[in-house]
């Protein structure tokens, strides 16, 4: 009796795995057959907003299918990443992600909303971005470790601004403040918080070349990244200015929802890689500050993980919440 059943199941396993092969098969050759959405957590404008804007337009060119961008902004793209994450894997629905929503914002709530790796497909990273140490020109130091030594030598009267709490200036400033042992005293802002600086409100700012560059009114003492930037080849990296605590690469990237089909995801991949590889891409890519720096999924998922084991420890010591 087991014998006559089983002689009857295989076929039928045989034929479901069959079917489910076609049928995968079937779907990588039709993607895509309709518009797809890009869903970016920022507001319109913003540098993750242009950026999630190139990419659209590489896969629609790419897919000769329309690629509609959809700003979510709220709680520094956490909302946006969460509603993705819920969304049908198919594909379609592709969400800008960032080291604010695939690293640090997730553990900044007192409940983390997703799994930053688990809950998504992590498709492609496209850019790569630094941050700059920026000081007010009245103030003396005119290095990052004549700066640390100003510091001490003034406890409890050195504040550093951001742009918030939780976003990347404030932790990077944070880990340097605790790092260092500096003592200073952290000032958030709801703009950029560099018009205050570059008046002396402030005494130091870590953000975008974009944003920090204001002329005479500032300093630049290091840059965040393992090397240092072409448009400023005399500012030291932080490794060689002696902190190599102030060292970090922000990132932005492609994903989707969990499990879509390996199949898409290599279409898209393949387009992404290509479109990156294009130079007037890259030359877009390059007048915004941040490099055009393409990760297959494997490397970009790797690169994710090691990030949130480094920031993990400085969000709890900084004890930054945002609700």
């Amino acid at each position: 009796m087991k014998s006559h059943r089983l002689r009857h199941a295989l076929p039928m396993a045989l034929a479901v795995l069959a079917a489910t092969f076609t049928s995968t098969s079937a779907t990588a050759q039709e993607f895509p057959n309709k518009p797809l959405r890009m869903i970016v957590g920022f507001v319109a404008g913003s540098g993750v907003d242009v950026s999630g804007r190139i990419v659209s337009q590489i896969l629609s060119e790419g897919f000769g299918q329309p690629v509609v961008v959809e700003n979510w902004p709220g709680m520094a793209s956490i909302v946006a990443a969460r509603d993705v994450s819920k969304a049908t894997p198919d594909g379609y629905t592709l969400f800008m992600c960032t080291t604010s929503s695939h690293v640090t914002g997730p553990y900044l709530t007192r409940q983390p909303p997703y799994d930053p790796i688990k809950d998504f497909t992590l498709i492609a990273q496209v850019v790569e971005s630094y941050l700059v140490a920026a000081v007010p020109a009245t103030i003396p130091p005119n290095s990052l470790k004549e700066f640390a030594a100003w510091a001490k030598a003034n406890p409890g009267k050195v504040l550093y601004a951001s742009p918030g709490v939780g976003g990347s200036s404030h932790l990077l400033a944070e880990r340097l403040n605790r790092g260092a042992g500096l003592g200073m005293t952290h000032v958030p802002y709801k703009g950029s918080g560099v018009p205050e600086l570059a008046g002396g409100e402030t005494h130091l700012l870590f953000g975008l070349l974009a944003t920090v560059n204001i002329g005479p009114r500032l300093k630049l003492l290091a840059v965040s990244g393992p090397r240092r930037m072409s448009e400023l080849p005399n500012v030291p990296t932080a490794r060689e200015a002696g902190f190599p605590d102030a060292e970090t690469v922000l990132w932005q990237g492609v994903c989707g929802p969990p499990n879509i089909p390996k199949a898409v995801v290599t279409r898209l991949t393949e387009e992404i890689r290509r479109g990156l590889a294009r130079p007037d891409v890259r030359d877009r890519y390059t007048k915004l500050g941040t490099p055009a720096t393409y990760r297959a999924p494997a490397e970009f998922a790797e690169l994710a993980k090691a990030d949130v084991a480094s920031w993990l420890p400085i969000i709890k010591a900084s004890g930054a919440v945002i609700d």
